[in-house]
């Protein structure tokens, strides 16, 4: 039977509570980068090398047993002459604490080997890591930090290092190699100011988004040590190839526009009055507008991405990579679809003159027709634009201009110097062939019929093989136009290619982002 008294015993007694343990703090407290160093960071850093000790040779504590030589035998890494470490012992089978452990012995810089074997070993940044510079890749070396990119570069500036060791380096890693940080940014910096005077001497009026993208490239020098001339050249090249492009359509346009007024008529570039051209050139400006936002952009975000995780990083620089080809490739396409107008432009003059052909019967070599095939000098009235009275008038407006297009007097034979040309015949190099086409002073004629007509001039005559000959430069001229029409497709292919494959890559970093957000969620 059950005493009651035990159980008045019971509950007269002092309950005692355990003791709560002491926790460590959440290691999540403190990501790094997340907050400031304070005890909490400290005791989990504490925790972490009590669980991970690292190991680089700094203390007894902090060493491994010593390696062993080729011959089996212990290295003592504290008295070792490194000339007696060969570079394939000590990259291949030293573990990187031993290298740590020999490289503090040496402030953090050795060279082991001669030659061809050679190699030139650094401590990196926070003495964690170790530096074989013939091992590092020209995709090692952008991924560096700054500190280590200017310690190599601070390494190779010293007289001591053979100049081979450096023209070694400098081939593996397609940069400048030799210099001190601030001869190097001095040399890259001068390849853009060159550029900068070079656009600015051309006096464009919309200059502004060149110059601007070169400003962004001399800042981004500032802010690195080693630099590739190869890629500076090529980033400069882009700017100078859009810019070159955009100022061929504005020299065409302006002048169009600024002719004197008794040339309205003449000196024609293109067969629709210079309409397709103003719209291209509108169209390039808004692209450069877009290029500059872009790189702007990409700057801002180089330097505030690390507050970004890796995905969200990849998929943004990705996103920029695919606008800039998207940009690219828009300006190709506007200047392929003005090399085909300029094809078609000369497909015009072409039928003219095949029409011209078709009037000789070929049995009398001497004789002399027009333009229109027609023979003798019989005086014909000409107007502006090319207006012919009888049947020689029946032409469309483009064939009129054309002939202005081509003709010596209107176009060819005047004193500036190549300003009417059209934008595709500046940037393909071609001189527009020109021949004695239309009336001009030499024929002009002053005679009034029986209606009261007054007859300005008659037209050129030429043989069959003469009107052959400029039929031939003109298939030749339109050859080399054509080959720039198949450049500029496979161009805008390749394009429009890495551009999509940058949208993919930034598509996969944000689906993995969100997957990586989904499986913390559900765990």
């Amino acid at each position: 039977m059950r005493n009651l008294t035990d159980d008045a015993n019971f509950f007269s007694k002092t309950i005692i509570s355990p003791t709560e343990p002491t926790s460590n703090p959440l290691p999540t407290q403190n990501i790094t980068g997340s907050g400031d160093f304070n005890s909490t960071t400290l005791k989990n850093k504490e925790n972490y090398e009590a669980i991970f000790p690292f190991k680089d040779g700094s203390s007894e504590e902090a060493r491994l047993p010593s390696p062993l030589d080729e011959d089996g035998n212990p290295i003592d890494l504290q008295t070792v002459d490194p000339q007696d470490i060969s570079p394939e012992l000590f990259s291949q089978n030293f573990h990187s604490a031993h290298q740590l452990e020999l490289l503090k012995r040496f402030n953090g810089e050795i060279a082991l080997g001669a030659g061809d074997d050679r190699i030139d070993v650094l401590e990196g940044g926070g003495g964690r890591t170790v530096l074989i510079l013939t091992e590092i890749t020209k995709n090692d070396l952008a991924q560096l930090s700054i500190d280590d990119q200017t310690r190599i570069v601070e390494y190779l500036s010293r007289p001591d290092v053979p100049d081979e060791v450096k023209q070694k380096l400098a081939f593996l890693w397609e940069a400048e190699v030799g210099g001190t940080v601030e001869e190097n940014r001095a040399a890259a910096g001068e390849r853009v100011e060159a550029a900068i005077k070079e656009i600015g001497a051309a006096e464009s009026e919309f200059d502004e988004s060149y110059l601007d993208q070169l400003e962004i490239l001399q800042l981004k020098i500032s802010k690195n040590v080693l630099f590739s001339h190869a890629s500076i050249d090529a980033q400069i090249d882009s700017v100078k190839e859009r810019f070159e492009r955009m100022n061929a359509f504005e020299v065409s346009v302006k002048f169009k526009d600024d002719r004197p007024s008794g040339l309205k008529f003449s000196l024609p570039s293109s067969l629709d009055n210079g309409v397709s051209m103003t719209a291209a050139l509108e169209t390039l400006l808004e692209q450069e507008k877009r290029m500059v936002e872009v790189q702007k952009q990409r700057l801002n975000f180089a330097s505030s991405g690390s507050a970004l995780d890796l995905p969200s990083l990849v998929a943004g620089l990705q996103l920029f990579d695919n606008i800039e080809k998207e940009v690219e490739a828009a300006e190709k396409t506007i200047e392929l679809e003005q090399n085909n107008e300029l094809v078609r432009y000369y497909t015009v003059m072409q039928g003219i003159l095949n029409e011209t052909q078709k009037s000789f019967n070929g049995e009398k070599p001497e004789e002399e027709r027009d333009v229109f095939g027609n023979k003798g000098n019989d005086p014909v009235r000409v107007g502006i634009p090319v207006a012919v009275d009888g049947d020689d008038a029946d032409l469309t407006e483009e064939e009129r201009t054309a002939l202005m297009m081509f003709d010596d007097f209107f176009s060819g034979g005047n004193s500036f110097e190549g300003e009417n040309s059209h934008p595709m015949e500046t940037l393909n190099k071609v001189t527009r062939p020109f021949d004695d086409i239309l009336p001009d002073e030499s024929t002009t004629i002053d005679e009034i019929n029986d209606d009261g007509i007054v007859f300005d001039g008659v037209f050129p005559q030429k043989t069959q093989a003469q009107w052959n000959l400029f039929s031939t430069q003109i298939a030749d001229a339109v050859t080399v136009i054509n080959q720039r029409t198949q450049i500029l497709t496979n161009d805008i292919t390749t394009l429009n290619q890495e551009g999509n494959r940058h949208f993919e890559l930034m598509n996969n970093s944000l689906r993995r982002s969100v997957d990586m957000i989904n499986s913390i969620a559900r765990a």
